[in-house]
């Protein structure tokens, strides 16, 4: 199964290979800021055409959101139903199984500047709490210390509750965003042969200009 991550898009479409099998976006779809009618007209003028365009090609789509959301935020229903009318998954926070393989996803990240899904450090305990063992985890934010270095003050910028998680979690694949300096892929050993691929799959730069490529894995 060839599988397609990408996050961070910010309003940004670019052709996704035709022989896709299932994409993952980890969330930040749109880039008008708080303005959730201009995410209204953005996502129904241009980036809901360009996923069913993907989808056309027999791509399954399953996601999750991003800070920068809003729109995704204020109308879960509708969302959900958009993905549904071309084959996909939205994915506030939960899990489904696809193809036997069990995707969990969440939306919510640590608190900044209170962006969409911001959520306290006593909620994300919570959450992802709820996270079950998956194959593959969807995040937008980062797990402390895996692909976070935030370029303001080269601190780590990941969530230490999502962290906290993964020995239980046990995802063989967990791709997610947000932080855009820390694009690329970390393979990590856990216990015995266990291992799990970290992957930063942001496509925009911190000025926010497309200056990544999406990144594709063969899935076995």
């Amino acid at each position: 199964m060839k599988i397609c991550l990408i996050s961070d898009t910010h309003s940004y479409v670019f052709p996704i290979d035709k022989d896709t099998d299932l994409l993952l976006h980890a969330g930040d779809f749109f880039h008008e800021g708080r303005d959730s009618y201009a995410q209204f007209l953005s996502w129904n003028k241009l980036i809901k055409p360009w996923l069913q365009s993907i989808a056309d090609n027999g791509t399954k789509i399953i996601a999750c959101a991003g800070n920068h959301d809003h729109y995704f935020e204020e109308n879960r229903p509708l969302i959900e139903d958009d993905f549904l009318s071309f084959g996909g998954t939205y994915i506030e926070h939960g899990y489904i199984e696809y193809k036997e393989i069990i995707i969990a996803a969440s939306s919510y990240q640590p608190i900044f500047y209170n962006w969409a899904f911001n959520k306290d450090s006593k909620f994300l305990q919570k959450a992802y709490r709820e996270l079950p063992f998956c194959h593959i985890l969807l995040t937008h934010c980062p797990p402390w210390g895996r692909l976070d270095i935030s370029p303001y003050g080269f601190q780590h910028a990941g969530s230490t509750e999502l962290s906290a998680e993964l020995n239980r979690i046990k995802p063989r694949l967990h791709a997610f965003g947000h932080i855009h300096s820390g694009y690329g892929i970390k393979l990590e050993k856990r216990v015995a042969e266990e291992q799990t691929l970290f992957v930063n799959a942001a496509v925009t730069d911190e000025k926010y200009q497309l200056s990544h490529q999406p990144i594709y894995l063969n899935w076995q």
